[in-house]
């Protein structure tokens, strides 16, 4: 399991402004410069394929995240032929932080992420892969500077002592 952690962060405007995705209807009202910086909802966005052996641990340490915000992780299987989709389901009944979506076929990492962005809710979205663990004050790290104001994009990665 891979120990360096990337991970992206941003907020849902400039994602839907900068890369001109569209988004699910209803929710056009909630693609705003300002969002409620006391009370974000934000989104976790996982692509995967056959990720059997890393996603359970990735998974686990997404859910225990030490933050104050609400959070969902959402799950997208890029059509994977292994146990993933068993090891999912099975967070996906332990946790409603948990929205799962699986891709009949694979359509890669990119299209998954997209798909991803589509069915989250999340003021800001957060990108990270199936083969990271992270720490429990990860999340509270990478989205600080959002909530600071201090820009609309966090990106880096971690070598797991430093968050």
């Amino acid at each position: 399991m891979r120990r360096i952690f990337p991970d992206r962060c941003l907020t849902r405007y400039e994602c839907v402004k900068r890369w001109r995705l569209k988004q699910p209807k209803g929710y056009n009202s909630r693609i705003t410069k300002q969002f409620n910086m006391k009370k974000p909802l934000i989104s976790i966005i996982v692509p995967m394929f056959n990720s059997e052996k890393t996603i359970y641990q990735c998974l686990n340490s997404l859910i225990n995240q030490n933050v104050k915000y609400a959070y969902e992780i959402v799950v997208i299987d890029d059509g994977s032929n292994d146990r993933t989709s068993k090891i999912i389901n099975s967070f996906t009944t332990k946790s409603k932080k948990v929205l799962y979506y699986r891709n009949k076929i694979n359509l890669g990492g990119t299209e998954s992420r997209n798909i991803g962005i589509h069915n989250s809710r999340g003021d800001i979205l957060v990108f990270t892969d199936s083969d990271c663990i992270a720490k429990n004050k990860w999340l509270k790290s990478i989205v600080k500077p959002i909530l600071a104001g201090k820009g609309f994009l966090v990106q880096g990665y971690s070598d797991g002592d430093k968050t």
